[in-house]
């Protein structure tokens, strides 16, 4: 968490303005899944490998594990994971293998490791209070746990040298964001029905429950984040960033889309989705000034995580880093990661004609120059044989119509199950090879009838 609250910072305070520097730097291969956090230099991302969860640190040095867990035989492990430039949460969940929770263990320790239990094992068929959320800032790191029966939810402070500190909230209450001294929650609003999303924001001191400000938020409160000043951003039920000023002196929209805001420094970054599926993008405002985008486009961003320096995020199957003045870039820089990322805009069931040409739709999300190339196929819905193939090259920040024309058999095919009022199935097989001849693989399923 960070501090600072922008209404009233002068232009002189904002951000530098995007530099002329290279794009994201590309520092791991990541599953989408995977949880990230900022601890200083580096950038922790949680990795999976049968019954072992690993937190593996990505700094100057190269990869660095700084700690495992294995968990028991015939279960999956998942991670919750925190961190500041001195500390490290993390919340093991085991899921058994119908993906129910059986157990959950918190664990924390110094950023370079190792870490160490806060505490048992709980399983979920007992009483005992099962950890269910982790929050650091700074050395301390804020627990929220609920009992297995799902009877009672309390929350408390681990400080260095000190017994676990409790936190009064109010009932059905628990802590989005912490920061210093402060937390923050939300509340309904009066005369509001229960199941909706919370309309209030609270801001209040963790060690002794005074509230320094309630905020209403008409449109609902999806996610929130707080600064040690008091300062809060708010990310609006179906999209929407907002900033609150310390003590709720006041509220400013930031942008009437996006989701998951947080603090990076003064900063704030979030998600900006396109008007198209498969269009996701960061931005990030610096104080007083309009958003502007942000890294790299992707189909899908995941996790990301920021400080008063840089931004990391999970995106096309990779973990990509960049300083928070760095420009928008079509492309990362060369690195572990394939460079290029290729959509298929699908039409659902199609139509096409005794030819068996068949149009695709294909979009290049992002690319270094030339842009995206490669070849695409049609296969038989259990991708066992090749149908059809077309080479492609395509603009970054482009779509393209690659038609690509059925073999004889195939059309044969189709025009039986067309006859029986069936789109046959098939499966859009697409691999793009970007400069540095790494490759990525893009697969969809696509519907066609010939009539």
């Amino acid at each position: 968490m960070s501090r600072g609250w922008w209404g009233a910072v002068v232009v002189a305070c904002a951000l530098p303005a995007p530099a002329a520097q290279a794009a994201p730097t590309a520092l791991a291969r990541a599953a989408p899944e995977q949880e990230l956090a900022l601890a200083g230099d580096a950038a922790l991302v949680s990795r999976v490998a049968g019954r072992d969860l690993s937190i593996v640190a990505l700094g100057p040095g190269g990869e660095r594990t700084v700690g495992v867990r294995r968990v028991p035989a015939g279960a999956s492990p998942d991670a919750r994971l925190t961190a500041s430039a001195s500390r490290i949460g993390l919340i093991v969940i085991t899921e058994t293998r119908r993906s129910d929770l059986a157990s959950a263990e918190l664990l924390s320790g110094p950023a370079a490791g190792p870490l160490a239990p806060l505490g048992p094992v709980v399983s979920s068929r007992g009483s005992g209070m099962l950890p269910v959320g982790a929050l650091v800032d700074g050395d301390r790191l804020i627990e929220t746990r609920i009992r297995a029966d799902l009877g009672r939810i309390d929350h408390r402070v681990h400080e260095p040298g000190r017994e676990p500190l409790a936190v009064t909230l109010p009932e059905d209450s628990s802590v989005d964001a912490f920061a210093g001294d402060l937390i923050a929650y939300t509340r309904r609003g009066p005369g509001q029905p229960a199941g909706d999303e919370d309309r209030v924001l609270v801001v209040a001191e963790w060690r002794t429950g005074a509230i320094r400000s309630r905020t209403p938020v008409p449109g609902g409160i999806e996610s929130v984040d707080v600064a040690a000043d008091g300062s809060a951003l708010v990310g609006e039920d179906g999209g929407g960033v907002l900033e609150v000023a310390p003590g709720g002196a006041g509220v400013r929209r930031i942008s009437r889309d996006g989701l998951r805001p947080q603090f990076a420094g003064r900063a704030a970054v979030y998600l900006r989705s396109g008007p198209r599926e498969g269009d996701d993008r960061l931005a990030i405002a610096a104080p007083g000034a309009a958003p502007r985008p942000f890294g790299v486009r992707s189909a899908e961003i995941g996790s990301f995580a920021a400080d008063e320096r840089r931004v990391v995020w999970a995106a096309n199957g990779c973990v990509l880093s960049a300083p928070l003045d760095a420009p928008a870039a079509a492309a990362p820089d060369p690195g572990p990661c394939p460079r290029s990322e290729l959509y298929f805009d699908d039409e659902l069931s199609q139509r096409v004609g005794r030819d068996g040409r068949v149009p695709l739709l294909l979009r290049c999300i992002a690319a270094a120059p030339p842009g995206c190339v490669g070849r695409v196929e049609l296969r038989g819905d259990a991708g066992d044989r090749r149908l059809g193939s077309a080479r492609f090259a395509i603009p970054a920040a482009t779509r393209r119509r690659i038609v690509v024309r059925l073999d004889r058999r195939a059309r044969a095919a189709v025009r039986r199950e067309s006859r029986l009022g069936l789109g046959a199935g098939l499966e859009v097989r697409a691999v793009t090879v970007d400069p540095d001849g790494r490759r990525s693989v893009l697969t969809d399923g696509h519907a066609i009838e010939i009539r």
